[in-house]
């Protein structure tokens, strides 16, 4: 029993001097060099500033019509710019009633139009570089 006794707080002895080992291991503190961060010298004297404003959107503009140009079909997009969906294409000549002007940025305007499609209207956006007022 004697025996039994021994290898018991021999096993508990150990295990205390592990835990205590592990914990001085991970208390440890370690020196950090810093390492020297390179400052660019090659950094430019001029730089471009691109100011970006909001779309103008002018209200009511009194339903005028305008003319399909420039183009054999023009797409009529779901929002006013050339990444957004078409939602169906005009041929040229075409009649559109124009409902809002959005100047996106300068020279980028874009126009809310309707357009009657087999007696359904079709409400969407087209590039101003396509259309001519008639009236």
């Amino acid at each position: 029993m004697n025996h039994k006794l021994n290898k018991s707080i021999l096993l508990f002895t150990l295990s205390i001097v592990s835990i205590v080992s592990l914990i001085s291991i991970a208390c440890k503190a370690e020196t950090i060099t810093p390492t020297p961060i390179q400052i660019p010298t090659n950094i430019p004297t001029e730089t471009e500033i691109i100011i970006v404003y909001p779309p103008t959107v002018t209200e009511n503009f009194d339903n005028r019509i305008a003319n399909v140009v420039n183009c054999n079909y023009l797409n009529i997009r779901v929002l006013p710019n050339s990444d957004s969906i078409i939602v169906t294409s005009v041929p040229v000549g075409t009649e559109l009633k124009v409902l809002k002007e959005i100047v996106v940025s300068v020279g980028n305007v874009w126009y809310q139009i309707e357009y009657t499609e087999n007696n359904t209207k079709v409400t969407g956006y087209v590039n101003g570089e396509y259309i001519k007022f008639i009236r």
